[in-house]
């Protein structure tokens, strides 16, 4: 699942999900619209916070879908 639809299914903000992580709203931002690519630490945190609903992959697939 992309991280956009995440939220939206889970009726959360980018903010919201942005303290969920310890990282700025800008972060989640870029990484919702595939401008940035998360570390591989954060990528594990994303996975876990949002109960493997939104994969590693599911990351990648964003910036492909960006070009």
């Amino acid at each position: 699942m992309l991280l956009n639809d995440y939220l939206s299914h889970a009726d959360l903000s980018q903010s919201d999900f942005a303290q969920k992580l310890g990282v700025s709203q800008a972060t989640i931002s870029y990484w919702a619209n595939g401008v940035k690519q998360p570390s591989y630490h954060h990528l594990i945190k994303i996975r876990a916070a949002t109960n493997g609903q939104v994969q590693p992959t599911d990351l990648l697939h964003a910036a492909e879908l960006r070009l």
